[in-house]
């Protein structure tokens, strides 16, 4: 309930979330944007709960390297994230190896789609071609990806609403118990 589409108009703009560290691989999430043609680029936004401060150094030289428009945020309440993701045209995802992740559910719950990492937990929360998509831990794959999904609004749109669908269907916390509750009585 707190996750949800706002109907806010979409900028021309991708959002990354997670803590400002290695692992979260937003350094490949600026390569990707950054090798977009100029005029084509959308902007970026990182939002974070914690920060590496070597990385925040690190990813801002990249970004002024390859002239990628980035905003950072750290701390932020859950509303502002809310409309961030609203704002958003996707939400891009490529932590290494995460074994589950809630920001593909949330951007999902607010209409957004997802391009992530085909990698782990994420396989589990992104339904390929369905509410986004899933791409290899490749600077080229993800980049075309980021263009072709752009350049299709209708398909955007179609994805964002198959994912709040998907959430209220398949994420809700009373489901999500249930089946906890189900795996542990197997279990005994």
């Amino acid at each position: 309930s707190v996750f949800r589409q706002t109907g806010s108009r979409k900028e021309r703009r991708v959002i990354s979330v997670g803590a400002l560290t290695p692992q979260k691989g937003f350094d490949l999430v600026i390569q990707s944007v950054g090798m977009i043609e100029s005029t084509r680029r959308p902007a970026l936004t990182i939002v974070s709960n914690a920060v590496n401060s070597m990385e925040e150094v690190y990813l801002q030289e990249l970004a002024n390297r390859l002239s990628v428009q980035v905003d950072f945020y750290v701390g932020i309440c859950d509303k502002t994230l809310v409309e961030f993701y609203n704002l958003s045209l996707l939400t891009i995802y490529l932590p290494l190896m995460e074994p589950f992740g809630f920001v593909p559910l949330e951007s999902m719950a607010c209409g957004t789609p997802v391009l992530g990492v085909n990698e782990a937990g994420v396989r589990e929360t992104v339904v390929h071609e369905v509410t986004g998509l899933l791409v290899d831990r490749n600077v080229s794959d993800i980049g075309r990806a980021i263009i072709q999904l752009m350049e299709e609004p209708n398909r955007l749109a179609a994805m964002g609403s198959r994912g709040r669908a998907y959430v209220d269907s398949q994420w809700s916390w009373d489901r999500s118990v249930k089946a906890i509750e189900s795996c542990l009585t197997k279990a005994t």
